[in-house]
């Protein structure tokens, strides 16, 4: 998998590559000898023009990604190395400096995956420097001399394309690490999603300004509420509200449980601390003393049957004999 960033270092390296090429183009039309030499001035612009077009129509698969990465990188790094090749030589040579502008080409290719591919392609932006050099050698145009400068930047390009790509490694190991992250984060949340909603009794979390977090259908059942979005328990739960507040000044609750509903159903908070301070929010429990204080009446109730029995049965004894 490709990284976001890797996409949008493609898009703007197109641009740059747009820009270039219609500065370059302006420059051979409206100044006189903008470089050391300039002795096919229409060539140098029909060169300008064909560089160009080709960064348009590399825009468009940039940009919808409709081209696999790599390959989109190839086809650019191959016309950059020929246009700027042709450019150099049309400009004078390397003394121009035209050719320093490989180190941006040679820098794209960091990106690619196979470090073969890299130290290919660095090795081809030196053969470029290296043959145009060859060519003004050969017709009496430049010394030995210029291929002290044509080698040294041929170190340059694999230095750099060495040092991108190794930036680029790094940076598709955090991404990766980044997503494998991502995933463990998601797969936790809805583990919790899913415990919270299976508890037989009401849990929601809050945030440090009473904004509800997370909740389960049990809560929004023994409020009588429905919670929306970024809910507050000042609109879905005041009377909650009002004991939030008090257990985040430290305060005590109340003991005595308090109502909700046209049922008059009665339930008791209990919050739970994230943190010593109270600050970072709280998890709420909520208990149904409703139905607590029916299953103790029951209990009470067959106690005190089981004690009339054994009463009954004591004192039938005696009076049978």
């Amino acid at each position: 998998t490709v990284p976001e960033s890797f996409w949008r270092s493609l898009v703007h390296l197109n641009h740059f590559r747009l820009f270039l090429a219609g500065a370059l183009g302006v420059t051979g039309l409206l100044s006189g000898q903008p470089f050391t030499r300039l002795d096919h001035p229409g060539l140098f612009t029909l060169v300008c023009v064909g560089y160009f077009l080709s960064a348009l129509l590399f825009r468009t698969p940039a940009v919808e990604r409709s081209a696999p990465f790599e390959s989109q990188v190839v086809r650019q790094v191959s016309v950059d190395i020929a246009c700027l090749g042709i450019l150099m030589y049309l400009t004078g040579g390397n003394a121009s400096g035209m050719g320093l502008l490989l180190i941006v080409t040679v820098a794209a290719v960091g990106m690619l995956s196979n470090i073969r591919n890299v130290l290919f392609w660095a090795a081809m932006a030196s053969l470029a420097v290296l043959g145009e050099q060859t060519m003004q050698l050969i017709g009496f145009e430049s010394g030995m001399g210029g291929y002290v400068r044509a080698g040294l930047l041929s170190l340059g390009f694999f230095g750099v394309a060495l040092l991108s790509h190794a930036m680029a490694t790094g940076t598709l190991a955090a991404a990766q690490l980044a997503r494998e992250k991502s995933r463990q984060a998601e797969s936790m949340a809805r583990i919790n999603e899913r415990v919270i909603q299976e508890l037989p009794y009401a849990v929601m979390a809050i945030g440090s300004d009473g904004e509800v977090l997370q909740y389960n259908a049990r809560t929004e059942s023994l409020l009588g509420t429905h919670f929306f979005s970024r809910c507050n328990l000042d609109h879905c739960a005041p009377m909650l509200m009002e004991q939030w507040g008090l257990w985040r000044a430290g305060g005590e609750l109340p003991r005595h449980p308090f109502s909700v509903g046209q049922g008059g159903r009665r339930l008791r908070a209990r919050f739970i601390e994230l943190e010593p301070t109270r600050t970072e929010g709280a998890v709420v429990v909520l208990e149904d003393m409703t139905e607590l204080e029916a299953q103790a009446q029951k209990m009470k109730l067959a106690s005190l049957g089981m004690l009339t029995a054994n009463l009954a049965h004591e004192i039938r004894n005696p009076l049978s004999a």
